[in-house]
Parts: structure tokens; sequence; C-alpha cells
């Protein structure tokens, strides 16, 4: 995934949906935990890092998993996604409470984000 974090904001956010999809939809439990582990868990992980060292004054270093991971989890607002999703008639009854966890988790942390009032940029982002 790190090799795809040069991309705009928008084309990550158009690359994410599909493991939300599976998420939704997927009756298989291996594509579904690995994608909670390897995308969403890391997203949540590094943007609690990320937001805990910007709040603290700590320089994150450019290129790391934390400053670029942590970055695309603060900046796509995933709450409203997964919401949406997880409210779904589509959606199957067991991914429901997976996905309205992972809407919880992202909206307490975009809700810390506006609280601590540190501001994330797109600019380093995309370049």
């Amino acid at each position: 995934m790190r090799e795809f974090l040069a991309l705009a904001v928008e084309t990550l956010d158009l690359m994410l949906k599909p493991f939300i999809s599976v998420l939704e939809k997927s009756a298989v439990k291996v594509p579904v935990n690995k994608i909670k582990l390897n995308v969403f868990c890391r997203l949540l992980d590094n943007g609690r890092k990320l937001l805990n060292l910007e709040k603290n004054g700590v320089q994150v270093a450019l290129g790391s998993e934390v400053e670029k991971l942590g970055r695309v989890s603060l900046l796509l607002v995933f709450s409203k996604q997964l919401l949406d999703s997880a409210s779904a008639s589509e959606t199957l009854r067991g991914k429901r409470k997976i996905l309205f966890g992972f809407h919880d988790d992202f909206l307490w942390l975009e809700n810390d984000l506006e609280k601590s009032g540190v501001h994330i940029s797109t600019e380093k982002l995309e370049n």
C-alpha cells in the first residue's frame, strides 16, 4: 500500500472502496480478516500514532509508515463510508458488527483530530 501513497486523496479513497465492499459482502473469513488487519487496523493504528505525536509537538519522519498511513486515515473520512456500508441492506448481517466497530474507531479518531486543533495537510500526502 505504501507505493500508492503518492496519489491524490480522491484516488486513494477510490482505491480503498473495494476493501469496504469485501467487508460488506464476503462470507469468506480469510480475506475479511486480512483486510481488517492489514488495511483498516493499520490505518487506525498509524492515525492514532500520528495524531498523538502531532498533539505532543513531536516531528514525524517524512516518508515513514506513521506519517503516510496516519495522514491517509486522518484525511479520508472513513467513518461516514463505514456507517453507510454497515447500514446498507445488502451488507451481510455478520459483517455489520465489523463495519460498525471500525465506524466507531474512525469517528473517535476524526473527533479527536477536530478537538486537538492539529491540521493535517493534504499537500504532504500528495508530494
